[in-house]
């Protein structure tokens, strides 16, 4: 369908950099080429982003010419889209968080400032429905791609679209672009365990591997794990209400 109106103008612009200056397979700086331009819509605003794409100059390598997108591209909005990635966990938060309308959903974007439609809208919900999909529902995909590089880039964004909202975490492989696996989760631990669902994808651990382990290094673990999310919950509670938390902190105390 083409479209009725006409793009909104950008209101800020970032310039986008590859972190990893150096061919990831032979090791030779990579030269930036040329520049892509992407206008991304995010909860904040239009933004406009420069991209510098960098590409491998030695005819040896394995990498030879292939372009090498800024790593943080990903972190700004999926492959081919024009909504950012923060818009899409909003619309996922707001619907299987809070049950709201498509409806609902369109008049809560436009009042943040979000110029979009209610048909768009649609297509963002599918879009977030297709990314937490994407649990490790097919391990062979991530073993060819792994097996093709011989290596993996990862990257590990999340997004959280307001207070109390569970956090959107993406994992993706710089090389390929690929996004690997989407969850869904409430505490910081959401990353220790994407990372690990995805090693364990990649490699079936023995039993004699894991009995290694040292058992007082993992007690520690767990214990400082569970403390942190006990700080948390905590938090989370005097943001809720700060009044009636000091309240009962000073009947504790007193």
């Amino acid at each position: 369908m083409a479209r009725k109106s006409p793009q909104p103008k950008a209101t800020s612009a970032e310039v986008l950099e590859c972190v990893q200056q150096n061919c990831p397979s032979c090791g030779k700086p990579m030269w930036n080429e040329y520049n892509n331009l992407r206008r991304v819509r995010t909860i904040k605003g239009v933004v406009q982003l420069l991209l510098k794409i960098h590409r491998c100059q030695n005819i040896t390598g394995e990498r030879y010419r292939i372009k090498y997108r800024p790593e943080q591209e990903g972190s700004w909005a999926l492959p081919q889209q024009e909504f950012g990635l923060n818009v899409i966990a909003l619309v996922g938060a707001l619907r299987y968080q809070e049950q709201r309308s498509i409806a609902q959903i369109h008049q809560q974007l436009r009042n943040r400032g979000v110029e979009v439609s209610e048909r768009s809208v649609t297509h963002l919900l599918e879009r977030y429905d297709e990314l937490v999909a994407l649990w490790l529902s097919d391990h062979s995909r991530l073993k060819a791609i792994a097996k093709k590089q011989g290596r993996l880039i990862l990257a590990i964004d999340g997004m959280q679209p307001d207070v109390g909202h569970e956090v959107l975490w993406v994992i993706r492989d710089c090389l390929s672009g690929e996004i690997l696996l989407a969850k869904t989760l409430l505490v910081i631990r959401g990353t220790v365990q994407l990372a690990s669902a995805i090693a364990t994808a990649l490699h079936s651990f023995t039993a004699q591997d894991l009995s290694q382990v040292c058992v007082q290094t993992w007690q520690q673990l767990r214990s400082d794990l569970c403390q942190h999310q006990l700080n948390r919950i905590e938090q989370l509670r005097f943001r809720r209400n700060p009044e009636a938390y000091l309240a009962t902190l000073e009947q504790l105390l007193l």
